[in-house]
């Protein structure tokens, strides 16, 4: 989902310096409880790569999806 506020959270970096506080707790609060829901599930990547949208996105994957790094990518071969 894009931002809603006008800001340009294109980054994590940008995101995590210029967010209102609440918003980067409440981002991280989600991300610990979708993550704690798969463990033990499958295995679990997280990236904020997207190359589709100029926008920060967190994803939560059970593939290494957009990971440029060969071991990770090769990962799931």
């Amino acid at each position: 989902m894009p931002p809603c506020d006008g800001a340009n959270y294109n980054h994590l970096v940008n995101f995590l310096s210029e967010a209102p506080t609440g918003t980067v707790a409440e981002l991280w609060k989600v991300t610990a409880l979708e993550t704690a829901m798969n463990l033990g599930i499958q295995s679990i990547w997280l990236s904020t790569a997207d190359p589709g949208v100029s926008w920060l996105r967190l994803r939560i994957n059970s593939k290494p999806k957009f990971y440029r790094y060969a071991p990770y990518r090769l990962s799931s071969s």
